[in-house]
């Protein structure tokens, strides 16, 4: 019959696009599958593993004209397979399994769609708790591709009203380039190198110790022709040294920058005494990601002089203490012996070549001749194949020349020598501990004490520099003094005063895990969380929802709970603005209530809000 026949029809089209799927996966990436998740032209906010503090971009944020509550799309047929709510990170998030193998998120949510939010309204309910993690073991919630499951909004650690779009490989949850499954990019700018900058070595540190400015000015542009063509002489005063660069791509906005995307370096290091040549000396594409190692960010850029001046610099070398790790980094995959240093030297021809997607950038280094000593730099830009190719080719003559006049960067000298098998500093009030996954190099440390001021109960213990990264946490310990038992509980570390570390007790000493390095100390944390109602006129509600700004002045909020006429009801939290409302006012009936709210801080300090009001 009719309906059976379009059934069959149906079940076969669906078949035949699964395998699509399937098929094209094994050779690349599937480019039929998954859907822009908006109803709208496709605009991009920030793309794959952009660059952010301490992490990589794991997805794309897409642009949704500056409001909340479009219709956010499932982008194939599959399964819902998590759902996360918290006041930070993602906000309201969903997830979904697809058959081929990938899994879709979509973050910063307004509010779900139909049975989606059903499920999860009853969820809250049942377990009295606005935020939860919940993973779904078994299908049960079931969507359809163009499926609306939820509304885009400015949930979580969002700036502003966005979505947020990931696929991710389901058995790793490695999130992918999303570009890479077809999704067009309409990109008419070409991208831009804008600064080369030399690095040496010295004393454990990487040191900045020249930079050349590229004169846009002096670029050849021939338009109709993606070639452009720049060339220049530089002479260097050290014989060994790293290459970084700031470079960015544009799309159709020379006002928004996007960072580079893939980056090749090979360098063809010719020995004229052994006669042996060498190949990729560093290369890494974006394509995948690594949650696990999102810090590792911090080992690809100059974080000292973006911590200082808020500027990136990417390396186009390895540092020492990533040569065990980078065989884990999933975007990284391949380099020589020498990591991408370079040397000048008579007895060394270096080729370098530096590739970059979003844009390519193509960077050689040569001798010109046994006898006369030279070196060449040539940099091409490209954009990849999937977008607008155009290609700049910068050209450097790269020369040695002592100079008399050229001072080198002092390191910063510090007595302590860290190292992975040397690893524990002690001073008279505290014990500083490091495991082999914090560090990211073997670097001088320095540690000092200054003596205790009012209201602490330890010296400062100023800890390194903050202007040094880190890939995991260490561990900070000292023996309180002063304080009566009465806040022994309530005493916890903090950073620069006001930065709360989770704390806890071993026998007689506080210890805390931190991440970053600074100046600790250890206060306590007394003062309960505040609550301001921002919804009533005296006893009548004023407005449609109910709000409360809570806050807390050190350890930070650590639960939250309202009461409509004893009854447990859904507040929501929202963390960066400090507002706790309650949106299901129309479950109120009109007439006299009461109602309470119950935050309590890190600390364990509580606060209670209490009022009778009127809803008419």
């Amino acid at each position: 019959n009719k309906g059976s026949y379009q059934m069959n029809r149906l079940m076969a089209l669906t078949m035949a696009l699964l395998l699509s799927c399937f098929i094209t996966k094994a050779q690349n990436y599937p480019q039929n599958c998954f859907r822009y998740p908006l109803d709208s032209i496709q605009q991009y906010i920030s793309l794959f593993n952009a660059l952010r503090d301490n992490h990589f971009h794991s997805g794309l944020d897409l642009k949704t004209q500056e409001k909340e509550g479009l219709p956010v799309l499932a982008s194939a047929d599959g399964y819902v397979s998590r759902i996360k709510i918290q006041s930070v990170g993602y906000g309201k998030a969903i997830y979904i399994n697809h058959p081929n193998g990938y899994t879709t998120v979509y973050g910063h949510l307004q509010s779900y769609h139909n049975k989606i939010a059903e499920y999860v309204h009853t969820f809250q309910y049942q377990n009295k708790t606005f935020e939860f993690d919940k993973l779904f073991d078994t299908p049960l919630l079931w969507v359809k591709k163009g499926d609306t499951i939820a509304y885009s909004g400015n949930s979580g650690r969002s700036t502003g009203p966005h979505l947020h779009f990931e696929i991710r490989d389901t058995k790793s949850e490695h999130p992918l380039n999303p570009l890479l499954f077809g999704f067009p990019l309409k990109d008419t700018l070409e991208p831009r190198l804008d600064y080369l900058h030399f690095y040496i070595f010295k004393d454990h540190q990487y040191l900045l110790a020249k930079s050349i400015k590229i004169e846009q000015s002096k670029i050849n542009r021939q338009y109709g022709v993606p070639h452009f063509f720049y060339e220049d002489t530089i002479t260097l005063p050290f014989t060994s040294f790293g290459i970084g660069f700031e470079a960015a791509d544009f799309l159709t906005d020379t006002t928004k920058k996007y960072m580079l995307y893939q980056s090749l370096i090979e360098a063809d290091q010719y020995d004229t005494v052994t006669k042996t040549n060498f190949g990729t000396a560093y290369s890494y594409t974006m394509n995948q990601g690594d949650f696990e190692k999102m810090r590792s960010i911090n080992n690809f850029i100059d974080y000292k002089t973006y911590f200082r001046e808020g500027k990136r610099i990417q390396f186009g070398f390895l540092m020492n203490g990533m040569y065990g790790i980078v065989a884990n980094l999933p975007f990284l995959f391949g380099f020589d012996k020498n990591y991408g240093w370079l040397n000048l030297d008579t007895n060394y021809v270096v080729s370098l070549n530096t590739r970059f997607e979003q844009h390519r950038n193509i960077i050689r280094n040569k001798k010109t001749s046994d006898r006369e000593f030279g070196n060449e730099i040539v940099c091409v830009l490209r954009e990849p194949e999937f977008y607008n190719p155009s290609l700049i080719d910068i050209k450097f003559n790269i020369k040695f020349k002592a100079d008399a006049s050229y001072n080198e960067p002092e390191p910063l000298s510090c007595p302590n020598i860290i190292t992975r098998q040397n690893n524990m500093v002690i001073t008279e009030h505290a014990t500083i501990q490091f495991n082999e996954n914090s560090l990211n190099d073997t670097f001088s440390f320095c540690i000092a004490e200054s003596p205790k001021v009012n209201n602490t109960y330890s010296p400062i213990i100023h800890v390194h520099n903050p202007d040094v990264p880190l890939m995991k946490t260490y561990l900070l310990q000292t023996r309180p003094i002063g304080y009566d038992e009465k806040v022994k509980n309530k005493l916890c570390w903090v950073k620069d005063n006001h930065s709360y570390q989770k704390s806890e007790w071993l026998g007689d000493n506080l210890q805390c895990n931190p991440i970053v390095f600074g100046d600790f100390k250890v206060v306590a944390d007394t003062v309960k969380p505040s609550i301001e109602a921002k919804s009533f006129k005296k006893n009548k509600l004023n407005g449609t929802n109910i709000v409360f700004e809570i806050k807390d002045n050190m350890s930070g909020i650590k639960s939250y709970n309202g009461f409509i006429d004893n009854k447990w009801e859904l507040f929501e939290y929202d963390a960066k603005n400090d507002l706790l409302c309650f949106l299901d006012n129309y479950n109120i009936s009109k007439g006299k209530h009461n109602i309470r709210i119950v935050v309590k801080d890190n600390l364990n300090n509580v606060n209670i809000y209490k009022k009778e009001f009127i809803k008419k």
